[in-house]
């Protein structure tokens, strides 16, 4: 019988875990202008919606897409992330 991963049954604190780590990769790979890295997070079949509202199709588009943007405008730049605004609404309101 193979051993049971964490991902048979997740508990809310392993799936907070794997997004959090997930949007420090996404934020690390855009702090180094790394577009190969940022676009190997998402699937083969994904669809990223750009800012100007153009619909980017495939990880290799999204990495490309995004490599132009780090070399141009994006250059320098950083991304962050931080709880969902729900989560700050339940403190507050607690």
């Amino acid at each position: 019988m193979a051993a049971k991963s964490n991902f048979d049954n997740p508990t809310p604190e392993i799936v907070q875990r794997e997004i959090e780590a997930l949007l420090a990769h996404l934020a690390d790979s855009w702090a180094r202008g790394d577009a190969k890295a940022y676009g190997e997070l998402f699937c083969e079949e994904a669809q990223y919606v750009e800012a100007p509202g153009r619909r980017v199709r495939g990880r290799a588009a999204i990495a490309q897409s995004h490599q132009r943007s780090f070399d141009t405008f994006f250059k320098h730049t950083r991304i962050a992330s931080g709880p969902p605004a729900s989560d700050k609404l339940r403190q507050t309101l607690s």
